[in-house]
């Protein structure tokens, strides 16, 4: 194996721990299902999270290239780590019996996912800054293409930062539904 394809296999396990917290958990409460007290928000978060593993799984395909330097191949792993907190928090564990309440969960863990979520946003920024030609840029990265680049994630973090001192539901599940309809059309190649 060439180092560029042990970095892939490492990114690949962290990335399939992670989906496996979400596909446990959602399955466990499909299984659960007749005692779950439903909430629309972690269910949101529970996709934006297996959406963006996916996409960020799938980038790593295209910028496979065998002289990746070691800051790159760190930046990838940092962010492969932080995806994986992104899905292990939303992750909910189900017990064998009781009421399962996902929205008291949510109450719980609702800030350490907006941190998690507001950590892999920045970092993944940072590293499109700071790493551009070495993951793939065609053309030099200009403030405005960057803030072109980042439109997206902008106004997601300033959601998420919103949420933090406001408590209407909406801000809980809106963000998340409407990041995860945009990571859709990526997914879908229509973005």
């Amino acid at each position: 194996m060439t180092g560029i394809e042990i970095t892939i296999a490492l990114l690949s396990f962290v990335y399939a721990l992670a989906l496996t917290h979400l596909l446990q958990s959602a399955n466990d409460l499909w299984v659960a299902r007749h005692r779950v007290r439903f909430s629309l928000g972690l269910a949101s978060w529970m996709m934006v999270s297996g959406l963006l593993l996916i996409l960020n799984w799938l980038v790593l395909a295209p910028v496979a290239r065998s002289d990746w330097s070691s800051q790159v191949v760190l930046a990838n792993l940092l962010t492969a780590i932080a995806q994986y907190f992104t899905c292990s928090l939303v992750a909910i564990r189900v017990t064998d019996d009781g009421m399962v309440d996902m929205r008291a969960y949510e109450a719980r863990q609702g800030a350490s996912v907006r941190v998690a979520y507001l950590v892999l946003v920045g970092w993944a920024m940072a590293v499109n800054l700071l790493h551009w030609d070495d993951l793939g840029g065609e053309d030099p990265l200009t403030p405005a293409a960057f803030l072109s680049l980042s439109a997206t994630e902008l106004a997601f973090s300033a959601a998420l930062i919103l949420g933090f001192w406001r408590k209407e539901r909406w801000l809980t599940w809106g963000p998340a539904l409407a990041y995860a309809g945009y990571l859709v059309l990526v997914l879908l190649g229509l973005v």
